[in-house]
């Protein structure tokens, strides 16, 4: 049984992230590579092969994986949604598989567990912030070998919260900034297990 939340893998989430893009969406991207040359983050050559990727391509998907280490997307995210909402009482509630990352993505449990999967998802932004706030549940975190999770902040009684993401990161890789509050739960952040926790590329 599922509760609110946006549940992965669904026909919903995987449409939004391939989206087909528009001229002007392809005009925005080639914005942002132009403005990585001015401001010397990449070089004539690198800013002309982008060119040509973001002029070539046909979702929105691709479009923000060439961009995605530059720190900078134009415009919302191709689903329109600045926040996430996961929210959870007794049942399970996961988003995992292909899904585009908003800026913001709220988690709560009461006494049910919330899953928030990373490993396949396309992040365009740099930083991501996670508020994890869980009861007598839990909250699991899982991100790619590669990427960055940072506790900000954390609030706990009898309840835990871990962070098992202490590779360091690959540049140009996003950010997890992680607010946790917790009573007699816990929160954990950790790699994939078995062949998913390859290093991200």
């Amino acid at each position: 049984m599922h509760e609110t939340g946006s549940l992965v893998p669904s026909d919903d989430d995987a449409a939004m992230v391939q989206q087909r893009a528009s001229d002007t969406d392809r005009s925005q991207f080639a914005e942002v590579v132009q403005a990585a040359v001015g401001d010397g983050r990449l070089d004539l050559a690198e800013a002309d092969d982008r060119l040509a990727r973001v002029y070539a391509a046909r979702t929105i998907a691709e479009l923000t994986r060439i961009v995605a280490d530059l720190g900078v997307t134009p415009g919302p995210t191709a689903s329109g949604r600045s926040v996430l909402e996961l929210r959870t009482r007794s049942a399970r509630v996961r988003q995992e598989g292909a899904w585009e990352v908003p800026p913001h993505v709220v988690a709560e449990a009461s006494s049910g567990q919330v899953r928030l999967d990373f490993t396949d998802a396309v992040c365009p932004h740099r930083e991501v912030r996670v508020d994890a706030t869980c009861r007598s549940g839990s909250i699991l975190v899982i991100v790619p070998r590669g990427w960055a999770v940072r506790v900000e902040q954390q609030e706990t009684r009898s309840g835990r919260v871990r962070n098992k993401v202490t590779e360091p990161a690959r540049p140009g890789t996003p950010l997890i900034l992680l607010y946790a509050s917790t009573t007699s739960g816990r929160v954990v952040a950790r790699y994939p297990y078995g062949r998913k926790g390859r290093v991200a590329r």
